[in-house]
């Protein structure tokens, strides 16, 4: 019956006890039941469990109490003679007891190794269920670990978009609302009215500028957008940036050039590369002095197309190219005529480039030249 388990290991055991010490007393000396005493004694081992060692002790005790009770009852002769038995047959009836006890500690042997490999069988399922739980474990941190540093990463975007917004988009925006109530009043000359049209225009530009890396970079960061590879021509595909920057090199009077050879190909997305090339021309127009050039050139090295962007304006302080694309270090500075910039420019070129499996390398002597190197891979013509 459930819950009765000792009281029947406790009731059989010591039965066991009685029945050897009473079969002694009544059969007399010359009939030895001693050894039973052997299996009886390996019984306890195998019943009794390691939660039941108090159980365990006090069979161990009356076990050797009952051995010492035998051999004091022959010892004394106060057992009783077994009548009317000849030798003949108290030979035979011993050797009977000599044989049971053997096949018995022969089975007791059996069901020890038994129980012995029945413990090792659990004992190592249970160690696989254990190690298939750890390892269960360890990819569930593995995976809020992933999680946790997603969400800081995101957490981080955020924080840099509303600090962009706040404080880039703010500048341009005031000064486009207070130009437009000078203009509401009446408080500009005509002939003011052409220089505060480019303003507006130069501001604009720049707000678009800011807006399309704001856009393009949180979409790269917010989403995996992945490439869309295709074979571009890069000397058209300098040639369409220059299109698109020529009006801040045409105010600063800078000098665009394009030495690229028309059958130099490279095989990555377009439209991820134009984002890229336009942020860098745009900053290498920024950084120079007017009257000066840019030059945009491309060697084939290692099954790879180097395209480099050299401008030999201003230059970049070592401490700041050392940190050029750390995402956690602002890098803002002020063009050769003021022009602002928002900081991620450099930051996503070097995101767009990298999922495009290539890289992005930058040089500068300061107040003499800068080159920035892209390393894209190159396609067959």
């Amino acid at each position: 019956m459930a819950g009765f388990s000792r009281v029947a290991k406790i009731v059989l055991y010591f039965s066991l006890l009685l029945q050897v010490l009473s079969m002694s007393a009544s059969l007399g000396s010359e009939l030895d039941l001693k050894v039973f005493y052997i299996p009886i004694a390996i019984i306890p081992f195998i019943i009794f469990g390691k939660n039941e060692r108090p159980l365990f002790n006090i069979s161990i005790l009356f076990t050797l109490l009952n051995i010492a009770i035998i051999y004091s009852l022959d010892k004394y002769n106060l057992s009783l003679p077994a009548q009317n038995i000849s030798p003949e047959i108290k030979r035979w009836i011993n050797t009977g007891f000599n044989l049971t006890a053997i096949f018995c500690m022969i089975f007791l042997a059996n069901l020890f190794l038994s129980l012995s490999e029945l413990g090792e069988t659990l004992l190592y399922e249970k160690s696989n269920q254990l190690r298939e739980q750890q390892r269960q474990l360890s990819a569930q941190n593995s995976e809020l670990e992933k999680t946790k540093s997603e969400l800081e990463r995101l957490n981080s975007v955020k924080d840099r978009l509303l600090s962009i917004l706040s404080h880039d988009l703010k500048s341009p925006i005031n000064n486009i609302q207070a130009i437009t109530e000078l203009i509401l009043e009446e408080k500009i000359k005509k002939e003011e009215i052409k220089a505060v049209a480019l303003k507006f225009k130069e501001s604009s530009i720049h707000t678009k500028q800011l807006l399309d890396n704001l856009v393009n970079w949180s979409s790269t960061h917010l989403t995996n957008h992945s490439p869309d590879p295709k074979k571009i021509c890069v000397k058209e595909l300098i040639d369409n940036v220059f299109h698109y920057t020529g009006y801040l090199a045409i105010n600063k009077n800078v000098k665009l050039t394009n030495s690229i050879a028309a059958n130099t190909y490279v095989w990555c997305d377009y439209d991820m590369m134009e984002i890229t090339f336009r942020n860098l021309i745009l900053n290498a127009i920024k950084f120079s002095h007017n009257g000066q050039e840019v030059i945009v050139y491309a060697v084939n090295k290692n099954n790879k197309i180097q395209i480099t962007i050299e401008d030999h304006g201003i230059g970049i302080p070592d401490v700041l190219l050392n940190q050029l694309f750390e995402p956690n270090i602002s890098k803002t500075r002020l063009g050769t005529n003021a022009e602002k910039g928002s900081g991620i420019g450099l930051l996503l070129c070097k995101q767009l480039i990298n999922v495009n499996n290539g890289d992005i390398y930058a040089y500068s002597t300061p107040g003499i030249m800068t080159t920035f190197s892209v390393e894209l891979p190159a396609c067959k013509i």
